[in-house]
């Protein structure tokens, strides 16, 4: 029999059709008195509509909104369904109550596992904070993408206000829920998500570095162990075992020495380079006068480094490491050679005690402890009043602020502060008062860093070998909470964001103390943020995708799970193409003290053309790929920035540098781009060859070409309508692999002409290909009447039947739309 799509737009006749087997909808009596309000039946074997009732009639969508979701999902991240986001605790009220799969706040999930939630349970959780957590919390915005790409599908009826279908203003249609969900059928992602319900399939995987005391633990999600999340079926376990492993005995970590940065009076920082097949790490360490027998021990260190904590002030400490074998400690490395530090001296005094964390050359970073060992406390009841002078004498305020409840992520007992805005080279005095408890801290002279590396070559065409192309430090970047160092800063409430303004003063009006991780903005489309504010930050000539918050002195990227892209100006002092290196800081978000629980994930950096800067730093154009380096791995990068490089090449005076988060979040500070020689460039050929496969269908056309040397991705241009149509009217598919010779064209219409040509991208473009011409096929989207078979039976156009098979049972008049 053939296979049906058929779609019934009813409260409950449709949302079944949708999950059934086409074989399971077709019962005759269905055809003869449809009690749907509107119907859709198509022979997807030969595109003839089989059945039709006022398809066109609008209609409350309800659930069925999520496979707009679904379908913006896959156009999007069909190839990333794997990535993982946090659900976020922002869309709770809007979804509760209502149909969910038990998906909770700031729990992990799969972007697979939400698509699996949104078919199987009709989950509202999963579509909105999906939603929420690929566009930056900006759900307005994935709206408008779901109504653009509806469109682009060629709904007429739809519009979507949400992404789950709560929302009464969600409205579709019989033919477009058709048109949706032969677009979803186009992903054999959807495919397979659909087909997998109700069966089982078989998994293998390999274990090595078992040994006899070892069991192999099941969980159906192992990153959330013990959270009650996602429920399996399991059957038919079995182990095979492959012969024995031979393990060799790990190598001694190398390079071991104590972070010279992090010298405290009651901790030190021990690192060491990465061992390959170690699980973990033994840190064993001393203090002066006791002996190496009595060493204290930390074992199942995840990570090439260790803080020791709680220690005595001025006191000589020694360690050593050793790499460690999963549950074969026969096969550990040997300890490595003793490395030994002297903790600082702490002051003594009554009241509060700060000390210096981190100096950059716009900010600085100050703990305070009580003198007396008792804990700092956080609530609205405690008060800090921390203040910064320009004078030893502590005459002339800076700017101060009365803090209270604003130190979510403490250091220790210790509590944090970070002054933002501040001149490089300079001396400040820092001063804290505990107003609560009466105490007061003495004066702590704390001096800026020096400013950084500038740029020398900012005329067009100016630039050398050597020459810094552009240095940006975020010195202006000012506002938010300090999550790099979990410290405390300010920022502006929204009303206060029109223009950009440095707060000055003792508890300066406009402006609020904040915690590490709260009250963060996009510098160029945040809530109440204008041109001028943007303008003051030094970055109104940058560009981005995704959300980019500013934070004291650096830029936190990315939000959520949701990954984020930063466009530096034209590289115009760049006389001719050239190989540039990109040199940058950075470090892995995390919400913990020591650095746990890392946003894993790599930073890429790329070369592209034809990015233009739009209103709020959006980025228009057709964007072409020029130069990219391998990714960056930062996961080493935690509770510290540490510096990275990239050299791309082809690199022309139209180029932009842009860095993104390959994942999640990640925090930036100090880009260099660097010209390292100059490489004048030559213009490629226009590709030869250049013809449609003639193997046409109906909404897709292949577009073939011969190779060009030296080509580092090509772009092809397509339109419709003429060969003459202005460019207006081209679309574009950029960044095609350097060794493709094809590109397939998909979601075009059916019947009708398309013109397409090619280009080579490299140092300079080439000039485009001579252009090719071909029709799509017919798609039979309108109906191909008298007949269309079914069951044996015949409709006739005025919607009577007849029955051809051997029993000719009568068949009563199909009830007819038509007029």
């Amino acid at each position: 029999m053939k296979r049906i799509v058929t779609l019934f737009l009813s409260l409950i006749l449709l949302l079944s059709c949708l999950c059934a087997p086409a074989s399971a909808l077709f019962d005759p009596s269905l055809f003869y008195e449809v009690q749907a309000r509107s119907a859709y039946i198509v022979n997807t074997d030969t595109n003839i509509i089989v059945y039709d009732k006022d398809s066109s009639r609008q209609v409350p969508a309800g659930g069925l909104t999520k496979y707009m979701t679904i379908a913006l999902l896959l156009t999007n991240y069909a190839d990333q369904l794997d990535n993982t986001f946090q659900m976020p605790f922002a869309i709770s009220d809007y979804v509760h109550n209502s149909d969910n799969a038990d998906m909770r706040s700031n729990e992990t999930f799969t972007y697979r596992e939400a698509v699996y939630a949104m078919l199987l349970r009709n989950a509202n959780e999963a579509a909105m904070g999906l939603a929420y957590s690929l566009s930056g919390g900006d759900l307005a915005g994935w709206v408008s993408q779901m109504n653009t790409l509806s469109q682009r599908i060629g709904t007429t009826g739809s519009t979507w206000t949400d992404a789950c279908g709560l929302d009464s203003g969600n409205v579709t249609t019989a033919v477009d829920m058709y048109l949706i969900l032969r677009y979803l059928m186009s992903f054999d992602a959807f495919v397979d998500i659909s087909s997998a319900v109700g069966r089982f399939e078989t998994f293998t995987v390999t274990l090595d570095g078992l040994s006899p005391t070892s069991r192999i633990a099941f969980s159906s999600n192992p990153a959330q162990a013990g959270a009650n999340k996602t429920r399996y079926l399991l059957d038919d376990i079995v182990v095979v075992y492959d012969g024995e492993t031979k393990l060799e005995k790990l190598t001694v970590p190398a390079n071991v020495k104590f972070d010279a940065e992090a010298v405290y009076s009651d901790k030190l920082t021990l690192e060491w380079d990465e061992v390959p097949g170690a699980a973990s790490y033994t840190v064993a360490w001393w203090a002066d006068g006791t002996e190496e027998k009595d060493a204290t021990v930390a074992e199942g260190i995840t990570s090439a480094s260790y803080l020791l904590k709680e220690l005595e002030a001025g006191t000589e400490y020694h360690a050593k490491v050793k790499a460690c074998r999963y549950n074969n400690p026969g096969y550990d490395s040997d300890y490595s050679a003793v490395v030994s530090q002297k903790t600082d001296i702490a002051p003594v005094q009554a009241g509060i005690v700060v000390s210096k964390v981190l100096a950059t050359s716009s900010t600085l970073t100050v703990e305070w402890a009580r003198a007396d060992g008792q804990a700092c406390v956080n609530s609205s009841a405690q008060v800090y009043h921390v203040k910064l002078y320009s004078d030893a004498e502590c005459k002339d305020l800076f700017v101060g602020w009365n803090a209270s409840n604003v130190f979510g992520i403490t250091a220790g007992n210790r509590f944090r502060f970070t002054f933002s805005g501040l001149a490089p080279a300079t001396t400040y005095y820092v001063c804290v008062d505990d107003k609560t408890n009466d105490f007061f801290s003495d004066p702590l002279a704390y001096a800026t860093a020096a400013a950084g590396p500038q740029a020398g070559a900012t005329a067009p065409g100016s630039a050398k070998a050597g020459d810094i192309l552009l240095a940006e430090d975020f010195s202006k970047v000012i506002h938010g909470g300090d999550i790099a160092n979990f410290a405390a800063g300010y920022y502006p409430p929204s009303s206060n964001r029109g223009t950009y303004a440095a707060a000055s003063g003792d508890n300066p009006s406009g402006f609020s103390a904040t915690r590490c991780t709260a009250n963060e903005f996009d510098l160029f489309s945040g809530g109440g943020v204008a041109a001028p504010y943007t303008e003051g930050t030094g970055l109104s000539a940058w560009g981005k995708s995704g959300n980019i918050a500013g934070r004291p002195g650096y830029v936190k990227m990315g939000a959520g799970s949701a990954a984020a892209s930063l466009y530096t100006p034209e590289l115009t002092a760049l006389p001719d193409a050239a190989t540039v290196k990109v040199r940058f800081s950075a470090q892995a978000y995390s919400e913990k003290y020591d650095g746990s629980g890392a946003d894993a994930g790599k930073i890429l950096v790329k070369a592209v053309r034809g990015a233009v800067l739009g209103a709020k730093g959006a980025i228009t154009g057709t964007v072409t790929e020029v130069s990219a380096a391998d990714p960056v791995d930062i996961s080493a990068a935690k509770a510290r920035f540490r510096e990275f490089e990239a050299t791309l090449t082809n690199v022309t005076p139209d180029c932009r540098i842009v860095i993104s988060t390959s994942e999640k979040r990640a925090l930036l500070d100090n880009v260099v781009v660097t010209c390292t020689a100059i490489t004048p460039a030559t213009k490629p050929a226009a590709p030869g060859g250049v013809s449609f496969d003639a193997a046409a269908a109906a909404d897709r056309l292949t577009l073939k070409w011969n190779a060009v040397p030296d080509a580092t991705s090509y772009t092809v241009a397509y339109w419709k309508g003429s060969a003459s149509a202005p460019e207006s009217e081209y679309a574009y598919k950029t960044g095609i692999a350097s060794t493709a010779t094809s590109q397939e064209l998909t979601n075009l219409e059916s019947n009708t002409s398309y013109w397409a040509k090619v280009k080579a991208v490299g140092s300079l473009d080439s000039d485009w290909s001579e252009t090719a011409n071909a029709t799509t096929m017919d798609s039979g989207g309108e109906p191909l009447l008298p007949t269309a078979d079914l069951l044996d039976v015949v409709f006739r156009n005025d919607g009577s039947a007849m029955d051809n098979s051997s029993s000719a049972t009568p068949v009563r008049r199909m009830p007819s739309s038509r007029p």
